[in-house]
């Protein structure tokens, strides 16, 4: 049988519908009844304009979604790198003890046979990055066998002054130097020993002033970044 034509002679457009069921109770004569009804209803297509509305809102969540990784990701590559330093090729990782963060390295310490004995751990207090752009280092590090050390005054410093030479001496104690303290001891012209002056100063800083000599300066005493800068000094030489 041929389709019903309209009168343009155009087959109609069915209209798409939904089946809809509804079920409710009624009460006659003193008892409930179940009845159930059904109809169609059209079904409803979005226009343009609320498609577009969704897509731009789709498109506004995958954004804020992207925006969000990304602020994850790099505050997570921020932080972690935090936690390591370069200085002149040596790493230092951040070690966070309480309040107070550590910077960390190590080396290895040989016997005479040339064969690896033990690692030598050290421990800074401030950042070397830091240490080696506000502490100025004047000439070069001449490590020798044995260092004379002298100070012109006790740096007690809220004991900063014991911890920062006690530390000095025994970093470059593992690279294989002496330290004696003498005070009739002078800088040496033949470059012998190493001899260390640490002395008050305008500004906290390193100054060579012989073939192995030194005077470390403090000011507002801060022995601990000088001392420490003398450290890096010593590590700089030793393993590059």
């Amino acid at each position: 049988m041929a389709k019903k034509k309209t009168k343009k002679g155009k087959t109609p457009v069915k209209k798409e519908e939904n089946k809809v069921c509804e079920t409710f109770e009624v009460n006659k004569d003193g008892g409930g009844k179940l009845v159930k009804t059904c109809g169609v209803e059209p079904k409803k297509h979005a226009s343009k304009k609320e498609i577009a509305e969704q897509n731009k809102l789709l498109r506004n969540i995958i954004l804020i979604l992207g925006f969000l990784f990304l602020v994850v990701v790099g505050t997570y590559l921020i932080v972690n790198n935090m936690k390591y330093v370069d200085y002149e090729g040596i790493e230092f990782d951040a070690v966070k003890s309480g309040n107070i963060v550590f910077y960390h390295t190590v080396f290895k310490i040989y016997d005479e046979r040339g064969i690896h004995k033990l690692n030598y751990n050290v421990y800074l207090r401030n950042s070397p990055i830091k240490l080696g752009k506000t502490v100025v280092f004047d000439g070069s590090l001449d490590m020798k066998e044995m260092m004379v050390l002298d100070s012109t005054e006790d740096f007690k410093c809220e004991g900063d002054g014991i911890i920062s030479v006690a530390n000095m001496v025994q970093v470059l104690g593992a690279f294989g130097t002496t330290v004696a303290k003498d005070p009739n001891a002078t800088c040496d012209d033949q470059g012998r020993y190493m001899y260390i002056l640490i002395q008050e100063g305008g500004e906290t800083k390193i100054e060579q002033f012989g073939p192995a000599c030194y005077n470390l300066y403090v000011n507002n005493c801060e022995i601990l970044e000088v001392t420490e800068r003398f450290i890096l000094e010593a590590l700089n030489e030793k393993l590059n």
